[in-house]
């Protein structure tokens, strides 16, 4: 019956059956989601009911027509798979009634370029068909042009099949492409060479005999001197103009979308903003940078309390410029300044069941068994198998607790210390990128042992907001177009799948309320063990009692303790 709706023939001619067809559809009732209403728009022609039509509901019906249509109906599964590009062409300079609305409504639908010419090209394909047999039913054609019609006709069902599928990128990339290729080397090129050209006319002036010979040198240099400048023109023109180019094409592959403006929780927090980018330079490295900031944002108030402040960010300096130099000395591949940091700190470590201290000294341990020839180190005692072996009964018994299996494993690995690299333990001897790994681990426990996180602030909210940020601009249209606002204040109206990396907190639902726990309403353990956030225990209470909901024990308000996710 969809198939009905489908323009195989005129609609001026066949005006009883189409409206029997559009009878029957509308008959079943359909929505105006449903699959019938792309095609029925380019038998009505007009506009109507497009606006609201779904993208996915669309693309499945263009999608079948190209796929399922073209290889069911007979006339067009027998046509040849030749190429003929030039067909696409006159759809677009003179299209034919209907195929305007079918391409206005796919386009409104958000459906990409290349459905979009498929679609209008397989309804072209239907009426290309259709006048090849209406002529040869009234005129005599010979076999030969009766062939090469058809095989015309099927270069849309090719371009449906062998086409590839272009991404949204493909005209910026084609651009950026064309403005590489257009540098300016070419017109560097022809600056030296006007230059090497007046050095050499300056060096033949400067060394002639007589006056004749002077003018003689400077008017043949005319000419060369004018093609070069000509040529020169024409490389910075060439370059200004790719470059104007990629410019348009930036513009309209990437086109600015207003951001909502609303004013945030951070409108009214300056120095809170100002002090997490201080810390972020100050994690980064950046100490001349975060000084410079600072100096600024001392000058425009943006820093509360500015001699707390003060000796918080000289702290916080002192404190990262030590880390700073202990990365640099375990990228030079010297492990002394860590050990000796993680020695001082042990305590902490400890707290934290942390194994930094046991891997910088299995670090130095297999680094030390490499010997001389890889380590650098001096060829004594302390080098090599004796001084691998010596390290190990002076340090490893701090950790033979915790890490005693490990240390068998390393001691055994000495065995075969003439061969290494072969030797069942080369995995576990393997340095290539264990001082990379150890300086990731050594800048974490840092952080952690000043309760700050491994990654800089900053950074996690920019990704999670760049992450986040599409979702937030399509509720935003969304939400504008059904005329809704949104109204939570103490989390988004839209899940964001951010990585488990930036996931700090659980989350925890109340089974009573079916609601998320907030800091306002924080989840509650009852005496007999079971949770339900505060807004439920409150309405459980009865004469100061409450009975929990999955169970016969009973309690008083105070006895519920309130949990800190």
């Amino acid at each position: 019956m969809i198939k009905s709706a489908i323009p195989l023939v005129r609609y001026a001619e066949n005006k009883v059956s189409i409206n029997g067809a559009l009878d029957k559809i509308f008959g079943l009732c359909f929505m105006e989601e449903d699959l019938p209403l792309v095609f029925l728009s380019v038998l009505l022609t007009t506009r109507p009911r497009l606006a609201s039509s779904g993208k996915t509901t669309a693309v499945a019906a263009i999608d079948w027509a190209v796929k399922d249509l073209v290889n069911t109906t007979p006339v067009l599964g027998k046509l040849s798979k030749s190429s003929l590009h030039e067909l696409s062409e006159p759809l677009t300079r003179y299209p034919l009634p209907g195929f305007v609305v079918l391409l206005a409504a796919a386009e409104s639908a958000g459906i990409e370029p290349r459905l979009r010419e498929l679609a209008a090209l397989c309804c072209l394909l239907f009426l290309l068909i259709e006048e090849f047999f209406r002529a040869r039913e009234s005129t005599p054609v010979d076999n030969k042009t009766a062939l090469a019609y058809v095989r015309t006709c099927s270069s849309a069902a090719d371009m449906a099949s062998t086409r590839p599928e272009p991404t949204p990128m493909a005209s910026l990339q084609k651009e950026l492409k064309r403005m590489k290729g257009a540098t300016l080397s070419a017109a560097v090129e022809d600056a030296d060479r006007i230059v090497a050209l007046l050095e050499a006319a300056r060096e033949q002036v400067a060394g002639a005999k007589d006056q004749h010979a002077a003018s003689l040198t400077m008017t043949k240099l005319q000419n060369p001197i004018k093609d070069r400048f000509e040529a020169l023109n024409r490389d910075l023109r060439e370059a200004s103009k790719q470059q104007k180019n990629f410019g348009k094409a930036l513009d309209k592959s990437l086109p600015l979308r207003p951001i909502p403006t609303e004013p945030t929780a951070l409108a009214n927090a300056e120095p809170h903003v100002a002090k997490t980018i201080v810390m972020h330079l100050f994690r980064e490295g950046r100490f001349d940078v975060a000084t410079s900031f600072l100096a600024e944002a001392r000058e425009n108030g943006l820093l509360g309390g500015a001699d707390e402040a003060e000796d918080d960010f000289g702290t916080l300096e002192a404190q990262f410029t030590d880390l700073y130099s202990i990365l640099d000395s375990l990228r030079a591949r010297d492990l002394v300044p860590a050990m000796s940091w993680a020695a001082r700190n042990a305590e902490g470590l400890e707290a934290n069941s942390s194994n930094l201290g046991f891997e910088l000294n299995r670090l130095q341990f297999i680094w030390l068994l490499k010997g001389p020839s890889v380590n650098g180190l001096p060829d004594d005692d302390r080098n090599g198998l004796p001084g691998a072996l010596r390290y190990a009964r002076e340090h490893f018994w701090k950790f033979q607790a915790r890490h005693g299996r490990q240390i068998k494993s390393l001691v055994t690995a000495t065995i075969f210390s003439p061969n290494l690299d072969e030797s069942p333990y080369a995995s576990l001897l393997a340095t290539d990128s264990a001082f990379a790994e150890a300086a990731n681990s050594f800048a974490r426990e840092f952080c952690s042992l000043l309760k700050l996180s491994a990654e800089s602030p900053l950074y996690v909210a920019v990704t999670a907001g760049a992450i986040s940020l599409p979702q937030l601009l399509k509720y935003d249209r969304t939400a504008k177009a059904r005329r809704t606002e949104w109204t939570s204040h103490d989390e988004q109206a839209f899940e964001t799948p951010l990585p488990r990396r930036m996931v700090y907190h659980p989350i925890f639902v109340c089974p009573v309320l079916k609601e998320q726990t907030t800091a306002n309403n924080p989840p509650m353990m009852l005496p007999c063990g079971h949770v339900v956030c505060r807004d439920a225990l409150k309405r459980m209470i009865k004469s100061s009692k409450f009975k929990c909901p999955y169970c016969p024990v009973e309690g008083v308000f105070k006895d519920a303790r309130e949990i800190r996710l």
